[in-house]
């Protein structure tokens, strides 16, 4: 009896000091879930903690969960850019990651992505975490919402894995055609001519004027760059991206 509740306590305390040992990688991003508002219990933050720690390690981007109680004088977008700046996030030489921020007092939220998430998450893929996850977040359900999220990413960046696999059978197919047609099109002696000039007898024709008609004109434009755009984010930052709203 003894050395069973010996072996069950380890293996909660085990289970508990994993994502700690996980993050001591000087490759790996710091803790991914700050909950400065207290939304989450301690096992609802360990379960999120591990699913997100799976999503870094299987697609090598960073996700993090942010959840403070109010912004201050900052806009959603410049708040969740300058956290993830100054606090060392993002995965990789060109920190790439996501970063949801809730802001609890004023109900806001924002998903800033950076680097090669910017890529991968368009407005498409935004619509998708936010479809995933509000519905949840406005009833207050915010470990269902986090993990709703976190399915959703995890959902996007496998079907672009699909996706390019696809793209390169595709491709790999093409070219196969192209080289059998090539083969095939050497074994034939006689071809199409589309001059006649190997009908035409040597010295026989003899040309005593010459012309040049341009009947086609091309003209190129380059548009003019504008000075006046914005950067991406409702907070008029430059180094991030993503979009962000009320719940």
């Amino acid at each position: 009896m003894k050395k069973t509740l010996i072996i069950t306590v380890l293996a909660i305390i085990l289970s508990l000091i994993m994502p700690i040992i996980s993050f001591a990688s000087p490759d790996m991003p710091p803790y991914p879930v700050v909950d400065e508002a207290d939304v989450m219990s301690d096992y609802e933050e360990d379960r999120l903690v591990n699913k997100l720690i799976h999503l870094i390690k299987e697609h090598r981007m960073d996700f993090a969960i942010v959840i403070i109680n109010d912004l201050g004088t900052e806009t959603p977008y410049s708040y969740a850019d300058s956290y993830y700046h100054n606090n060392g996030r993002g995965f990789g030489k060109d920190k790439s990651g996501v970063l949801l921020l809730l802001a609890l007092n004023t109900r806001d939220y924002y998903i800033y992505t950076y680097g090669e998430a910017e890529d991968e998450f368009g407005d498409s893929e935004l619509t998708e975490l936010e479809d995933a996850m509000l519905p949840h977040l406005r009833k207050d359900e915010f470990y269902k919402g986090f993990m709703a999220y976190a399915d959703a990413c995890d959902s996007v960046l496998s079907f672009d894995v699909i996706w390019s696999l696809l793209i390169a059978a595709i491709i790999g197919a093409v070219i196969s055609l192209i080289i059998v047609f090539s083969m095939k099109s050497k074994l034939k002696s006689v071809r199409p001519q589309k001059t006649a000039s190997n009908y035409v007898r040597s010295g026989s024709f003899v040309l005593t004027k010459d012309l040049d008609l341009y009947l086609y004109r091309t003209i190129v434009r380059t548009r003019r760059a504008d000075t006046n755009s914005g950067s991406r984010g409702s907070g008029g930052g430059s180094r991030g991206g993503g979009r962000g709203g009320k719940f």
